[in-house]
């Protein structure tokens, strides 16, 4: 593996074991919030494959979504009780339905609507 794949590679193990951790997904879970497959999962997990430029992208945001939830909330369990919230904004989903089904960016923008002093 070339250096930029191993990076890559290290960076979705840790962005990976965050989701299945922080957020306690499983690997099917994992893979439809990135769109892949639960395999490809298990392979980033395991340093076997660099994630796709798409992916690369997915992951990224994901940890762009981290760092927002990290200082949106003093603790983990805030944290997971916001993320199993309904909100009217995403028509009544909740944020992790949303991320789930690959909506990334609208909890993004989402959260960061809500940390600009915004309701909704």
């Amino acid at each position: 593996m070339q250096i930029r794949s191993q990076f890559a590679a290290r960076y979705a193990k840790r962005s990976v074991e965050w989701m299945r951790e922080s957020l306690e997904l499983t690997n099917r879970e994992i893979g439809l919030a990135l769109g892949a497959t639960p395999r490809t999962v298990i392979r980033w997990t395991n340093l076997e494959s660099s994630p796709s430029p798409a992916h690369r992208e997915q992951i990224g945001n994901m940890n762009v979504l981290r760092h927002l939830l990290s200082v949106s909330f003093r603790s983990e369990e805030g944290m997971l009780k916001w993320l199993m919230t309904e909100i009217p904004a995403l028509g009544g989903r909740t944020p992790l339905h949303s991320i789930l089904n690959g909506d990334i960016d609208g909890v993004i923008g989402l959260l960061g609507t809500l940390m600009a002093g915004a309701f909704v």
